[in-house]
Parts: structure tokens; C-alpha cells; sequence
């Protein structure tokens, strides 16, 4: 069973990131933790790009539809790394 979760952890994920965590002779509960720290590694990182994204997102061209679907998107990518984004804050931001 250990053989069959590291086929299918190598194949779902980039050749890229496989060939930076996936180590040889190991098992599929090593592989999964190496990519988990690899993502807990940069999620400060990435909450820090969103909300400056967030922060500073402009309408110009969009209208207000895609406008909103972009901004919530954001707003649900920050709340996914564990940094959610208030409604008010939200229509701050929409206004």
C-alpha cells in the first residue's frame, strides 16, 4: 500500500517539487510530510503577496462583476492560508 500513496503523491504533484522533497527510500507518510512543510514553509510568505494584493487591488477596466470575483477570490485565498478577511473589510475595499 505504502508503494501505491507514493505513486500516486509523485504523480499528482510537479516534476519540480517532486524532485525537491521526494526523497529515495522512504515512505509515502515521509513524502506527504516533506511537501506539507514545504507549503507551511512559504505560506507566511504567500498571506503577505495576497494581502498586499488585496490592499492595493484597483477596478480600472473591470466592471464591478469581475471586479468583485477577484477581490472575494483573494479575500478566500487569504482566508485559506489562515488569514481571513472580514466582510466589512471587504466592502471597505469594494467601496
Amino acid at each position: 500500500m505504502d508503494c501505491v500513496m507514493k505513486s500516486w503523491i509523485t504523480g499528482t504533484i510537479s516534476d519540480t517539487l517532486a524532485e525537491a522533497v521526494v526523497e529515495p527510500d522512504t515512505t509515502a507518510r515521509t513524502h506527504r510530510l516533506a511537501i506539507e512543510s514545504q507549503f507551511r514553509g512559504n505560506r507566511e510568505t504567500r498571506a503577505l503577496q495576497l494581502d498586499a494584493a488585496f490592499r492595493n487591488f484597483r477596478q480600472g477596466d473591470l466592471d464591478i462583476t469581475a471586479y468583485y470575483r477577484k477581490l472575494k477570490g483573494t479575500a478566500d485565498a487569504l482566508s485559506d492560508l489562515g488569514e481571513p478577511v472580514t466582510d466589512q473589510t471587504l466592502v471597505l475595499n469594494l467601496l
